[in-house]
């Protein structure tokens, strides 16, 4: 009974969001040729999408992920497990990052950029090998298997 509540409450609020889009949306539209007079329409439409993003965002990452842990404890378990694996992994492609540039590059940025360049390319390279890792292992399985 709990849940259905409360999936009522968020199909209204999403019914609400849906709505004030869809006006805003036919206001934008409707004055777009207004808009090298007047940018209001333009400002209000980014404002909004600014706001759902936000939203959005707060929900995929902090609300979802609560409520998930809450109605289901051993997910919270594997997500931590995952992020434990991911802090690790990132932590041994800072060990590897070089504030130096490659030899011969001609941007200009801070040591500290590059470091970050570094760390995420390093991260992406680990993150990929042990992806094709566990390809080739789980085919290798179904092989023998």
């Amino acid at each position: 009974m709990r849940q259905n509540k409360i999936k009522l409450y968020i199909d209204i609020f999403l019914y609400i969001v849906l709505a004030i889009s869809v006006v805003l949306a036919i206001i934008f539209y409707v004055k777009i040729d207004q808009l090298t007079v007047n940018t209001g329409p333009l400002d209000t439409f980014l404002y909004w999408s600014y706001i759902l993003l936000a939203l959005t965002a707060l929900i995929a990452f902090i609300i979802a992920p609560i409520l998930g842990f809450i109605y289901n404890p051993k997910s919270a378990v594997k997500a931590l497990v995952g992020l434990v694996f991911f802090a690790i992994v990132v932590g041994i492609a800072a060990l590897l990052a070089s504030p130096e540039p490659t030899p011969g590059t001609l941007i200009t940025a801070s040591p500290a950029a590059w470091r970050w360049a570094d760390i995420l390319l390093y991260t992406i390279y680990i993150l990929g090998g042990l992806g094709l890792l566990a390809i080739i292992i789980s085919e290798l399985k179904a092989l023998l298997s």
